[in-house]
């Protein structure tokens, strides 16, 4: 999670999660599962029933591309400068109030999307375990 606080004569946070910040993007590669070479003694000893448990499975075939990017810009602009941009925006109503210099945000209501009948098609489809 990573909260953005604000300044002005309301103090406040924003708070945006990976979802909102970072999207799927496809790497290229076949959608199977990275398999991790093991050494031969662990191949002899059976794992414990709570480490298979944990156990992960790594997806090859997209990966997390996040939707924020460093700005450098000089004084009197920079150096500390933060733009709020697609993630932010997507997360929250945005008012401006260009008379009053002021600008108010809103927790931003979006319709459900609606259910697609192929996997390929869904953009959250990467969260779900394939069976």
């Amino acid at each position: 999670t990573l909260q953005i606080q604000l300044e002005g004569e309301l103090n406040f946070t924003l708070t945006v999660t990976p979802k909102d910040y970072s999207r799927a993007e496809p790497t290229g590669r076949k959608p199977e599962t990275m398999k991790w070479p093991k050494k031969e003694e662990e191949k002899k000893q059976p794992e414990p029933a709570e480490a298979q448990e944990k156990k992960v499975e790594n997806r090859r075939d997209i990966y997390c591309k996040p939707m924020l990017m460093a700005m450098d810009f000089p004084a009197p602009i920079g150096p500390k400068l933060f733009i709020l941009g697609e993630p932010v925006l997507r997360r929250f109503y945005t008012v401006y109030d260009t008379k009053e210099h002021r600008v108010g945000f809103g927790l931003a209501r979006h319709e459900p999307e609606p259910p697609n009948l192929l996997a390929e098609e869904d953009p959250e489809a990467w969260w779900y375990d394939e069976e």
